[in-house]
């Protein structure tokens, strides 16, 4: 749960909520997942819609219910952030990402010397470690792009 996983960052983070614009009441995972990918199975649908809902809700973007099924709605901040594109928004998107524990963690450590992903999510099995690595290298890597801790990147050991 902490360990981010997502399959299209701009889809989570800009397009998520201008589909929830359109939808007062909210969306549950399956109807996100419906209008946000091309797939007609529905469990790929679910799962889809979760993980990006999932990494919005990292942003506060989104709310998710505690209800069953889980229900999807926009945050006043979310909303607020809809008019702008995705480029426009990356600043704020990256400040918003520090959020999460798991980038945090490393973040905080990659900036003072070497850091070991393996290490950091350490109680994630092997093959869910070797799958949520991609996801987590793009988030840190969106964050660090552009600034002067960039070459920070430099002290992360992906290896699994």
């Amino acid at each position: 749960q902490d360990v981010p996983c997502f399959s299209n960052m701009e889809n989570g983070a800009s397009r998520l909520n201008e589909l929830l614009s359109f939808a007062p009441n909210g969306l549950t995972f399956s109807e996100a997942g419906y209008q946000l990918m091309d797939s007609i199975e529905a469990a790929a649908q679910k799962k889809y819609g979760e993980n990006q809902s999932k990494l919005a809700a990292i942003m506060s973007l989104v709310e998710l219910s505690n209800t069953r099924p889980i229900v999807v709605r926009p945050t006043a901040w979310g909303n607020y952030l809809t008019r702008y594109s995705f480029s426009e928004k990356k600043p704020v998107l990256k400040k918003l990402l520090l959020r999460d524990a798991c980038v945090q963690n490393i973040l905080c450590r990659a900036l003072h010397g070497p850091v070991s992903y393996r290490d950091i999510v350490a109680f994630l099995s092997d093959s869910t470690k070797k799958r949520r690595r991609t996801n987590v290298k793009y988030l840190i890597n969106f964050i660090l792009s552009d600034t002067e801790y960039e070459i920070s990147m430099s002290n992360i050991d992906w290896e699994v």
